[in-house]
């Protein structure tokens, strides 16, 4: 039954872009791409069907993109594709997907992930970033018992280092001691 509801709101929706294009309401190819892309990854996704969706993170429109996030949550593409993402080359919405992606892989990729766009030239995914490790800070890393590697621990530092200025001392502090503690 709910498919029957979903095909008849994608009707309704497809009616509605008729009735407005009919009442002289002109849409760019642009609008239209955007609609039909993000149309095709939710089908494909409900679908199961087999599809590089991780080759989609980088749309340059921000609504595919969140689809594209849906259809990963249960099966991330390489975290070494993510991390490049988080590269300041590209678009906002792509950095947020690779955020949210890394966040959920594990404990010290969500730390990881934030420390890096903490010290963002883009001050919304600075404040984002701030947030997501206060977040954390408060709810999770109580129960935060992963071990992690050396070479993590040096890499997280170095980070937390360089973002020491945005942080503060009382968050970068904590943080240390628990990258410390989670050996």
């Amino acid at each position: 039954m709910p498919r029957k509801a979903d095909d008849a709101a994608r009707l309704e929706s497809i009616a509605g872009l008729a009735a407005k294009a009919a009442q002289g309401h002109s849409y760019t190819l642009d609008d239209l791409r955007q609609a039909l892309f993000r149309e095709a990854v939710r089908t494909l996704h409900r679908l199961n069907a087999s599809l590089d969706f991780a080759a989609m993170l980088d749309d340059p429109a921000p609504v595919v993109v969140r689809h594209v996030v849906a259809a990963l949550r249960d099966a991330p593409p390489p975290s070494d594709r993510l991390w490049a993402l988080l590269d300041a080359a590209h678009p906002r919405h792509v950095r947020v997907a690779a955020h949210r992606l890394l966040s959920r892989r594990d404990t010290w990729s969500r730390i990881k992930a934030s420390l890096i766009l903490s010290t963002d030239a883009d001050e919304s995914l600075r404040r984002r970033a701030r947030d997501d490790l206060t977040t954390w800070r408060a709810h999770d890393a109580p129960t935060a018992y992963h071990v992690t590697t050396e070479p993590m621990r040096t890499e997280l530092n170095a980070l937390i280092t360089g973002a020491e200025a945005t942080l503060g001392p009382q968050i970068t502090n904590e943080l240390r001691w628990l990258i410390s503690s989670g050996r």
